[in-house]
């Protein structure tokens, strides 16, 4: 071969291993400028067939099938990447599924339901982007714009919440006692409060009491957001051993019920408070006046809880050392049946 000859073949060589790198720095430069994006498997499009598609929209796109079934994708801008999304999540429904690409608008009338609220209710799970609501409170409707199919969808919830809101009987019934002591005082409880005696008994109180119980007949709430009750009373107990004073126990209780998915369980927020105070004498004996005379600091407990119960069981809210005329304990017990003909159908009580 002649020195040109090699001189030659060299600066091919040269120029074809140049070109091998730069085509390599190229292809790594635009896979870094490239926007990826990862799918799980479709649930009902054929994978292939939606790559087939995808490709054929004129997209800057590349469109990969991983061996289970889901989609990788590159796309050239987010702009790109983002419209794929879109396409695959309208390609990817069940062939017997309502039309998901025709615009609809319903009018739903309800007959139980306030309207107003069921758009704040419905609105952790839809996507504002694929139904949107307008109430006709006039009316009480609820209207609702969208695809075809998802408004069928929307359609189905609101008929599921829109049934009569059960009637409930929520009880509350406030103990005193002692903690400490020989353990011989026995307590005097109702019947029905027995088992929660025994249970009071065993964390160390004794000697318990009602003061007083107080029941609320209320409508089940949509959610546990807000106060659906409130009941405030009082209750003054003449202590005859200190020539005519008396103890004067303020209650409070407010919360919201809400009947769960399953069978016989409501989950509650509560709160309960009492306050008691103890005066001295009659009213105005010492001073003329016509109030009573505060003699002792004031009683303060206060619970604030959410919880689950099932339907008439008795519960101990709280028990916890609350100082009275006739110990130094005190504890909360609730109790939450259905009211109405169906009460006993439901929750078999």
């Amino acid at each position: 071969m002649s020195l040109w000859n090699y001189k030659s073949f060299g600066i091919v060589a040269c120029c074809l291993c140049t070109a091998w790198i730069a085509s390599g720095q190229v292809t790594t430069q635009d896979a870094q400028r490239r926007q990826g994006s990862d799918f799980p498997p479709l649930r009902y499009a054929d994978p292939f067939q939606v790559k087939s598609e995808l490709e054929a929209q004129g997209l800057d796109i590349e469109v990969q099938v991983a061996p289970d079934g889901g989609l990788s994708i590159f796309a050239g801008t987010s702009e790109d990447l983002l419209r794929v999304k879109r396409l695959i999540k309208d390609m990817d429904i069940p062939e017997a599924a309502p039309d998901y690409h025709t615009s609809a608008l319903v009018r739903l009338p309800l007959q139980h339901y306030p309207a107003h609220e069921l758009p704040s209710i419905l609105g952790p799970t839809i996507d504002p982007n694929e139904i949107r609501f307008a109430v006709d409170e006039r009316n009480n409707a609820l209207i609702i714009s969208g695809s075809l199919g998802k408004v069928k969808e929307v359609e189905q919830m609101v008929k599921e919440l829109d049934t009569p809101r059960q009637s409930l009987r929520v009880e509350f019934f406030f103990v005193r006692g002692t903690i400490g002591g020989d353990g011989k005082a026995a307590s005097s409880l109702p019947a029905a409060l027995k088992p929660v005696a025994a249970a009071l008994s065993e964390a160390g109180f004794q000697n318990l009491q009602l003061i007083a119980p107080i029941q609320i007949l209320t409508d089940e709430g949509e959610s546990l957001n807000g106060q659906a009750f409130s009941q405030e009373a009082s209750l003054d107990v003449p202590l005859t051993a200190e020539g005519g004073a008396s103890y004067r126990y303020s209650f409070q209780v407010a919360g919201s019920a809400q009947l769960a998915t399953q069978a016989d369980t409501v989950k509650l927020a509560i709160t309960a408070q009492v306050r008691g105070m103890k005066f001295g004498g009659a009213p105005g004996a010492a001073t003329g006046s016509s109030k009573p005379v505060q003699t002792d600091a004031p009683l303060e407990y206060r619970v604030q809880t959410r919880m689950s119960t099932s339907l008439g069981e008795y519960v101990v809210l709280s028990a916890a050392p609350g100082t009275t005329p006739d110990g130094n304990a005190l504890a909360v017990v609730i109790r939450v049946q259905r009211q109405g003909a169906g009460a006993q159908q439901h929750s078999g009580k």
